[in-house]
């Protein structure tokens, strides 16, 4: 065989001309090493097109994180329940939800995912909204918001917050993407 490729060397120890079935077992068994790649799934709902772009700028930047967006309240019922158009959706690690929208505000969902008694109910739910009153801070921590976070007003501060909000609430981003 080694005539053929003359560049060929056999590897150290092993007789090329005996077949593999005829070999004796190894002494010390092979390693394996599984690599897990944690890929996680952020679910943002939100009227705004523009918030909407610099949430997905911010999450480009972060490969493993990946942003479902819908633009309201009624979609996002749609896509946690797993109802048509989006049966194939996965479940969210983490719920970014505005909460001043057109129909209805983002307090619906809330309720519908705290009172649902399923795996959803322990979803973290950030409501990032540009609504500063202290009455709708306390409605929402009563509904069972993980956190309540004022969007900012420039991209820097918006870069940063998404990071503050992912570092946060992710299991595992800040080893990924630091502090």
């Amino acid at each position: 065989m080694f005539a053929l490729f003359p560049n060929v060397r056999p590897l150290r120890g092993v007789d090329p001309e005996v077949p593999v079935s005829a070999r004796p077992p190894r002494t010390k068994p092979e390693e394996h090493v599984m690599l897990t790649i944690t890929i996680w799934n952020v679910l943002m709902v939100e009227d705004n097109p523009g918030d909407v772009h610099l949430a997905k700028m911010c999450a480009e930047k972060r490969p493993r994180v990946v942003l479902h967006t819908v633009p309201n309240a009624v979609q996002a019922h749609q896509y946690l329940l797993r109802k048509s158009p989006f049966t194939q959706a996965p479940v969210p690690d983490l719920v970014l939800l505005d909460l001043h929208m057109p129909i209805y505000d983002g307090s619906p969902v809330l309720e519908t995912l705290r009172e649902s008694g399923s795996t959803l109910a322990t979803i973290p739910v950030v409501v990032f909204t540009s609504s500063r009153l202290l009455l709708d801070r306390a409605r929402c921590k009563q509904l069972g918001a993980t956190d309540y976070v004022n969007k900012p007003t420039d991209w820097p501060e918006w870069e940063a917050t998404i990071h503050q909000i992912l570092h946060k609430h992710l299991p595992g981003f800040a080893k990924e993407y630091g502090p």
